[in-house]
């Protein structure tokens, strides 16, 4: 397994070996992992207005189509399909793996333990070789921001962090569409280091991120650029 052997085991089974056992092979370049994380429900207006007529309750967005998508997470799925497709890498959401949260878990009387949300997105994020976030004004955005922050600060991201970094910035990304307002996200990039590119569209995202992760193929082949460093014994 080399250098994707980093993290714990799930029922016997690697995160690692979890993620390829759930999703598809693409044909290019199946070794480079792309985990994606973003809003799953969208933005109802009438969850602030419900007792008045609204008409449309969406917010009008390049990515969510309600016609077409059930949720953002079908938003989010088809962006993996397209980088399946060019350029061939293998791109994931937290649902495609399977593994249950730890209320799930409980919920439905299931024989294991499950991992809550945060566990799943730090063992995700360690073994990908890209880690994207996606955050669109169409979609319920607070919680995937906190997420964003926990998930760079376990990676000792932070600049006032003088602990070793845990995984490259140059391996995470973040996207937001040009309608999205967030002072929190805003900060990242003077916070933790983390470049951000606001989108017009879904035609601008897809070659942003296709840029991206050709880039940091790139790094890894030419300059050695680290998946993960190991803690410290």
């Amino acid at each position: 397994m080399g250098r994707r052997d980093l993290t714990l085991e799930y029922r016997g089974k690697s995160i690692y070996r979890h993620i390829l056992d759930a999703t598809s092979a693409p044909k290019n370049r199946p070794d480079f992992l792309c985990y994606v994380m973003g809003p799953y429900t969208p933005f109802d207006l009438t969850y602030a207005y419900s007792d008045e007529d609204i008409g449309r309750p969406y917010i009008d967005a390049e990515l969510f189509d309600p016609d077409e998508h059930e949720d953002m997470e079908a938003t989010l799925r088809d962006i993996c399909t397209e980088l399946g497709s060019d350029p061939g890498i293998r791109a994931f959401i937290a649902t495609d793996i399977g593994i249950p949260t730890t209320r799930e878990a409980r919920r439905e009387r299931l024989d294991e333990t499950g991992l809550s949300p945060l566990d799943q997105s730090i063992e995700y994020a360690t073994v990908s070789d890209a880690v994207i976030f996606i955050l669109d004004e169409a979609g319920l955005n607070a919680g995937v921001a906190s997420e964003i922050g926990a998930i760079l600060g376990e990676f000792n991201l932070r600049r006032r962090n003088r602990n070793p970094s845990r995984k490259p910035r140059r391996r995470f990304r973040i996207y937001h569409s040009d309608g999205f307002s967030s002072a929190s996200i805003e900060e990242i990039p003077h916070g933790f280091g983390i470049d951000t590119y606001e989108y017009e569209s879904e035609t601008d995202l897809l070659r942003n991120i296709r840029n991206f992760v050709t880039n940091v193929e790139n790094l890894t082949r030419f300059e050695g650029l680290e998946l993960y460093n190991r803690p410290r014994d």
